[in-house]
């Protein structure tokens, strides 16, 4: 039986999918109307505002939910490639996983500005499912070059 070591990206990406998972659940837990999962810091920092706002919906669709699809995808397909020994399969997880964050990246930093300059309040729960999908992209476009540079030494 052959043991694979799960390389440190995988493991970065696993455990983000699942930060981000969890915030967007906890995003769920207030709009449901438990704001004590997550206070109000200050007056500027409270998601509640953020999460009732015109901006937090998509088609009809809170966006949380949308972040909860997508980590959760991240999430599956983070740990494929973390326990495949395909070289071909696990290029196209990783080149999905950066391609799918630099698109996320740019809704997020959408996401960002409205909050700040539209809402005038800062979610803490979207901010650390923000900072998720910052690190899963950067993660899996570092990964992907470290493949890359391998299969050239050969």
């Amino acid at each position: 039986m052959r043991t694979q070591v799960i390389s440190l990206y995988a493991k970065i990406n696993i455990i983000f999918s699942l930060v981000g998972l969890i915030a967007m659940g906890l995003a769920d837990v207030v709009s449901a109307g438990y704001r004590s999962a997550c206070p109000a810091i200050t007056s500027y920092v409270n998601c509640t505002p953020v999460l009732e706002s015109v901006y937090s919906k998509l088609f009809g669709v809170s966006l949380y939910y949308y972040g909860i699809a997508l980590f959760s995808a991240a999430l599956v397909l983070s740990i494929i490639y973390a326990s495949s020994s395909d070289a071909k399969l696990r290029k196209y997880i990783i080149s999905t996983l950066a391609g799918g964050g630099l698109a996320l990246s740019g809704v997020a930093l959408y996401l960002i500005y409205t909050e700040i300059f539209l809402v005038g309040k800062i979610c803490e729960a979207c901010t650390i499912g923000h900072a998720s999908i910052f690190i899963i992209f950067i993660v899996s476009v570092l990964e992907l070059k470290r493949i890359r540079k391998h299969r050239k030494s050969r």
